[in-house]
Order: structure tokens, then C-alpha cells, then sequence
């Protein structure tokens, strides 16, 4: 469970995160998805289609969510919406878990709301609540090749679920990953579709952004980690007639403990227009750079982010992966 609380410039608003998984089996020191899990770098969180999701021990899941936000603006309207819901992932596998299917069905019901302080993000723009099915996918995976197409998740620098409100982006597409070594991976899919936060249908991802056309978005991208702490990726989009894009990242981890360890990132993006530009000219860059100290239950970071251009870093279908 998750309660945080945070207080923006004449505002606040509450977050409560219920999460109750169905257990298959027990043994003597419960399953592994229940120990203590090991923290995970944001560089790799960005590259997490490479972590092999599908291949990996999926469990049913109950996530229940309340989201209170109440904002007051200087040049618009004040927001006030309180939302209840969440989402009830289902997934059965078969082949020895080698072959899966799972669908997820997504709600977000008003509890209080005015009027006239809508457009919070919680409930849809009239301030109605919505329920959607968002997820249906099929995955097949062997020990170094995992295959996924459907609709689902994904999490990808500039392409993600961006989950902060009451339900995330989820996309229609087809990908596959391989695990060339124990600490390379490397990947590909195609995207097609999104279901915003709150809307209740799937558009394509070109309606989505806004643009002219009915373009299908590549990626590839590749990770490499090792057991000293060094990690390193590459990610690299194309969408036709719209944008190319690559984002790098890097970190190393210097244990000082079992219990405490410094981490140290740098990233970087780019962007260019291709085709017919259909966003106008675009050439964005961003830089970061991050110093990390963390112990076993409390952490602190450092971070530095630049965008040096006035062109703005175009992120249509998700989050800006910067550390600031």
C-alpha cells in the first residue's frame, strides 16, 4: 500500500495505492515476488520492455487507487475532483508458463467533484467517471526470446504509461525481445494505438499527437547490465513523417555496503523531423546528469537537467524520461 501527500502551489492533493496479488503456491520462505525487492535503477525502469515482463512470473492482480486533488491556478480555472477505482489484471498461463494470456479492466468513478473546478485528469473532461478494458495480450516466451502483441503496458523513454493519476496510457502493439547474453538485451516492437488515461477507446497514435495521417511508430532498443553496477542503453524511435528520436542513458553503481551504495547517471536525448515534417522543424536535445546516495531505507539524489534548445522535447505518447 502507498499514501503520499503533496502540496503544489495553492493546492493538494492525496494519493491512496492498494495493490492485493493472488498468491498460486507457498513454501517455506514464500515466493520471490514477495521478498524484498531490490531497488530498481530508473535508467533500467525506462528500458523495462528489455527486462522480459512477459517471460517472468505473472501473478492476477487487485490495484485499488483513490486520487483527492484540489488546485487553485493564477490564469485558469481552479481544479477540485476526488476519484475511486483502479484495476483488476487478469492472467492465465499454460506451457508451463511459457504461454500466456491476460486482460486488464481499468474504472475511475467520481466521489466528489464541482462543476465548475473540473479538468484535474482523475475523471473524463465533463467530469463523468469511466471504465475501459485496456489491456488483452497474448506472450509467448522460451529462456531467451520473448514475444508479445496485443494490447498492454508499455514503458519506454518518451513512450509509457506516464501513470499519475487514477489509471495509465496503455497501446496496441507487437514486440518482440532477446536475451543475447545474461547482461545483453536487445529489442524491437511496432505501436499503433493508445488508451489515454481517461478515455475509454483506443485512437491511433498519430490521431493522439494531433497529426495528419495513420503512421505506425517503431522502436528498437537495447540494455546492457552487469553484476558491478554498470548499465547502459539505447533507445532510438521513428515515426514516419513526424520525428526520429534517440535517447541514451548510463550508470554505474559503487557499493559501499551491503546496506548503502552511491549511483551515478547521465542521459541524453535527440530529436529530428523526418519526412514531411508534419510537426514542423524539429531539433531538441536534452541533457541530464544524477549522483544518487541510497540506503536500505531512505535515499537522496542530486540532479541536473538542461534543454538547450528552444525547439521543446516532443513526448505526445508518454512521459520525458528527465531526472528533473
Amino acid at each position: 500500500m502507498n499514501l503520499f501527500a503533496m502540496v503544489p502551489r495553492g493546492g493538494w492533493f492525496l494519493v491512496l495505492s492498494l495493490a492485493l496479488v493472488r498468491v498460486h503456491a507457498a513454501s517455506d520462505t514464500g515466493p520471490e515476488y514477495l521478498e524484498g525487492a531490490a531497488v530498481q535503477d530508473p535508467m533500467a525502469a525506462a528500458f523495462a520492455v528489455l527486462k522480459l515482463p512477459f517471460a517472468e512470473e505473472q501473478h492476477s492482480l487487485l490495484h485499488l487507487r483513490s486520487f483527492y486533488l484540489d488546485r487553485e491556478l493564477d490564469l485558469v480555472d481552479d481544479r477540485y475532483e476526488w476519484a475511486g477505482g483502479g484495476w483488476l489484471n487478469l492472467v492465465s498461463d499454460f506451457w508451463d508458463g511459457r504461454f500466456k494470456l491476460g486482460a486488464t479492466g481499468y474504472t475511475s468513478q467520481k466521489i466528489a467533484a464541482s462543476d465548475q473546478r473540473l479538468g484535474t485528469g482523475l475523471l473524463q473532461p465533463d467530469g463523468d467517471g469511466y471504465s475501459a478494458l485496456g489491456e488483452i495480450y497474448a506472450s509467448l516466451s522460451s529462456e531467451r526470446v520473448a514475444v508479445q502483441a496485443g494490447r498492454y503496458l508499455v514503458n519506454l523513454p518518451y513512450i509509457n504509461a506516464a501513470d499519475t493519476r487514477m489509471t495509465p496510457n496503455t497501446f496496441q502493439a507487437a514486440q518482440v525481445v532477446v536475451q543475447v547474453s545474461p547482461g545483453i538485451s536487445v529489442g524491437g516492437g511496432v505501436l499503433t494505438d493508445i488508451k489515454r488515461k481517461t478515455s475509454t477507446d483506443f485512437e491511433s497514435l498519430y490521431g493522439a499527437a494531433g497529426l495528419e495521417g495513420d503512421e505506425d511508430v517503431k522502436v528498437l532498443v537495447a540494455l546492457y547490465e552487469n553484476d558491478s553496477g554498470t548499465s547502459a542503453g539505447i533507445y532510438y524511435m521513428h515515426a514516419p513523417e513526424y520525428i526520429d528520436g534517440a535517447y541514451l542513458e548510463a550508470s554505474q553503481r559503487i557499493d559501499l555496503d551491503t546496506q548503502r551504495y552511491l549511483q551515478f547517471s547521465g542521459q541524453y536525448t535527440w530529436q529530428e523531423p523526418v519526412g514531411d515534417e508534419l510537426a514542423g522543424d524539429i531539433d531538441a536535445k536534452h541533457y541530464g546528469l544524477r549522483a544518487t546516495w541510497k540506503h536500505d531505507w531512505y535515499s537522496g539524489s542530486l540532479a541536473w537537467t538542461d534543454y538547450p534548445d528552444d525547439n521543446r522535447i516532443r513526448s505526445p505518447w508518454g512521459s520525458i524520461p528527465g531526472y528533473t
